[in-house]
């Protein structure tokens, strides 16, 4: 285990969240009270031990306000490991885990870094959306942040309940700072942590539920609208939009879907299992909204207006192929007019953020 101790950005001794630390029997408790931080902000962080299981309450304030922050404050290391469970997340509370560089930690989404929630995220905005499982309300899971630092690059490696993810952001070694551990929450969510210098052994015994054959990120290859063909573009064929759906722990019907073209635009969708064979669905309550802001250009604006159009007006049934990896949808319960292709996309394809 790497020495050091978690310390917040702050945001606790304002009132606006809290803490609760029960240390694991082998930590040394005897020296957790207030220190500053080595950096030269002037906030005072409570330490938290460095292995430790702790409760995070970020409070809710009128005027919103950001996520509560927490860094592991150690020396610099070229390897180390970010080992969280996640015990529990409730009341819509959230939980992103990555690395920070010292002069970037700041409170709320002032701060910088690279993090994974699901998405990789710079701490403030999404970079790419669905790149892996989502941390979310009731489960009990493992991700290692694995952090490798060269001459060359930094790269931050993921892994979820034993799997590797794959390397998730890879930038230039600018030399402007090392970074450490950090936990980025907003709402309640308690966790055990430990930083190690070696990848930690799986070591629960938990059962995690299989993924449905659908939760997972989808190209768009083909779609239409009415009589009118919107994919592939005539202008561009190698252009592929992009779909992802993940399905609600606790609904049997209930999915979160996002279609990115130029914009990601999320909603949620029904899809329910039909009595037309394995693998069919029907498609119902559809709605989309735009959740970033971007200008999109000719011929990519038509792109995404029909897209969005055709999924909210003739998305209405759905077959899955029998390697369950094409998806066909279809406007009719005769699975005859078919007006959109969509095939899973090659997790070892995917590329890492290059920046952040």
């Amino acid at each position: 285990m790497i020495q050091g101790q978690w310390i917040t950005d702050g945001t606790d001794t304002h009132g606006k969240g809290k803490v609760s630390i029960t240390a694991s029997p082998e930590e040394d408790t005897t020296d957790t009270g207030a220190r500053s931080t080595s950096s030269s902000s002037s906030m005072i962080a409570p330490t938290i031990p460095c292995s430790s299981s702790f409760s995070l309450h970020m409070l809710k304030t009128q005027g919103g306000g950001g996520p509560m922050n927490l860094m592991y404050q150690m020396d610099p290391a070229q390897i180390f490991y970010l080992h969280v469970t996640i015990k529990e997340i409730i009341n819509n509370g959230s939980l992103s885990v990555g690395v920070v560089r010292q002069d970037q930690f700041q409170q709320g989404y002032k701060m910088r870094g690279m993090f994974y929630n699901g998405n990789l995220t710079n701490a403030i905005s999404a970079l790419k959306v669905g790149w892996g499982p989502y941390l979310k309300e009731g489960t009990d899971t493992v991700v290692v942040v694995e952090y490798k630092e060269t001459t060359e690059d930094i790269q931050v490696i993921l892994h979820h309940n034993g799997t590797c993810l794959g390397t998730a952001f890879q930038i230039p070694n600018t030399g402007a700072g090392p970074f450490l551990p950090c936990i980025s929450v907003s709402g309640t969510v308690r966790v055990e942590t430990r930083v190690l210098a070696k990848m930690p052994k799986e070591e629960t015994t938990h059962t995690y539920p299989a993924l449905h054959s659908l939760d997972d990120e989808w190209d768009i290859v083909h779609a239409t609208l009415g009589t009118e063909s919107i994919l592939p573009v005539q202008q561009n064929p190698r252009f592929v939009p992009s779909l992802h759906l993940k399905k609600w722990e606790q609904d049997e019907v209930q999915w979160n879907v996002s279609i990115h073209v130029r914009n990601h635009k999320r909603g949620t969708v029904q899809i329910i299992p039909t009595e037309d064979g394995a693998g069919c669905y029907k498609l119902d309550n559809r709605a989309l909204m735009t959740s970033t802001m971007m200008g999109v250009f000719p011929p990519y604006d038509a792109v995404e207006r029909n897209i969005v159009a055709s999924f909210e007006k003739e998305w209405c049934f759905l077959k899955l192929s029998d390697d369950q990896n094409t998806m066909h949808i279809y406007s009719d319960d005769e699975y005859e007019c078919h007006v959109a292709t969509c095939s899973r996309q090659d997790r070892s394809e995917k590329t890492p953020c290059t920046s952040y």
